[in-house]
């Protein structure tokens, strides 16, 4: 049985004052109270709105962190660039975190219109930035000229994810040369799993990284 958060509700009279009312809803205490319902005061996710009636498969630390707007995570990592000489000249190239081991993460999310803000600090210095939204029904990620597009799994176990198209400059690259990328979340008790691959045809694997993640906001 999966049970569904809901957005955590402000117990703040002035906030709570200009907030629509059900009927039969009043304000006592700072406190709204209704005999029918409390009204729910934030807009769906963007995971919410990607994944429908599939959120509520997800374990629950997962529904519990993307539900929410701003919200931020840490953990530790472990980062490998490709093996070959071809894979590390293009994480060189795409600006990709260095090499390291038990690496600490921070993880910044922020609710950007529709979509979200996602900030990666690895370390001190090197930061990982995108934004992701919701596009005809699939997750869509940008970063600098590159915008990749996903297909998302879900199971009882977290989310999986698949790349299905990249674009430079808004053009879509042939399947034969394009970058795959693909990531699972798998949950943890009171966290989660992340493992990310990133590679390509001919250059092969490009960047690995991945580690536990535990929300913080």
């Amino acid at each position: 049985m999966r049970v569904r958060f809901a957005p955590q509700l402000h117990s703040d009279a002035a906030d709570i004052a200009r907030l629509p009312r059900l009927r039969g809803a009043s304000l006592s205490n700072g406190l709204v109270t209704s005999t029918l319902a409390i009204a729910t005061i934030a807009a769906p996710s963007l995971f919410e709105r990607l994944l429908g009636a599939r959120f509520a498969e997800l374990p629950v630390v997962l529904q519990h962190f993307f539900c929410r707007g701003h919200r931020r995570a840490s953990g530790t990592f472990d980062v490998e660039r490709g093996p070959g000489a071809l894979g590390r000249f293009v994480a060189h190239l795409l600006r990709l975190p260095h090499s390291a081991r038990d690496i600490p993460l921070a993880l910044d999310i922020a609710r950007v219109g529709e979509g979200e803000r996602w900030t990666r600090t690895f370390g001190c210095t090197e930061q990982l930035r995108s934004t992701k939204a919701c596009i005809n029904g699939s997750l869509v990620e940008r970063r600098g000229a590159t915008t990749v597009t996903f297909a998302v799994e879900t199971s009882e176990r977290g989310m999986h994810f698949r790349s299905t198209r990249v674009a430079l400059v808004g053009l879509p690259l042939p399947r034969a040369i394009a970058p795959r990328l693909r990531a699972d979340v798998v949950a943890l008790d009171g966290a989660w799993r992340a493992e990310i691959e990133i590679a390509a045809p001919i250059v092969g694997r490009i960047l690995r990284f991945g580690g536990i993640v535990r929300p913080t906001l």
